[in-house]
């Protein structure tokens, strides 16, 4: 969708919106909100808190500064090649984060319920890393 440049905040029972590769600024508040694919949104700027959100896709957004930090109930967080992202919030229902190619990302808050971790190319671990954390959270294994 190429050319939608504005998405309404008046779709209050809207459950999933995928938009992505769409020249948009900014996700409006949508209170129903459960999963968001914005990916691909060469101009987003900002997502706001999606208290519902469950699982958000904002991966290659080089103008995304922040990931929201009050998404309560998410548990699914890919944001793969957000350049400008600098740290993840604290997001305690999270079990999988996908955070490959985010050179300015330097802080990871708690994350206590964390099982699966992708984040290959990022300075925060000094290192090139593809890391899988079990379950039981007590073996890391490197891709």
């Amino acid at each position: 969708c190429p050319k939608l440049t504005f998405i309404s905040d008046n779709l209050h029972n809207l459950v999933e919106l995928n938009c992505f590769y769409c020249p948009i600024t900014t996700i409006p508040n949508l209170t129903s909100l459960q999963t968001l694919n914005c990916s691909h949104c060469p101009m987003l700027t900002f997502i706001p808190n999606l208290v519902r959100l469950r699982s958000l896709n904002c991966s290659d957004c080089p103008m995304l500064v922040a990931i929201p930090g009050e998404l309560y109930n998410l548990i699914y967080l890919y944001c793969a090649g957000c350049s400008m992202v600098t740290f993840i919030p604290n997001l305690i229902h999270l079990q999988k984060l996908y955070c490959s190619y985010c050179p300015m990302l330097t802080i990871i808050s708690n994350l206590a319920n964390l099982q699966w971790l992708n984040c290959f190319c990022c300075p925060i671990f000094h290192s090139n890393i593809c890391c899988v954390i079990c379950a039981c959270h007590s073996c890391w294994q490197t891709c």
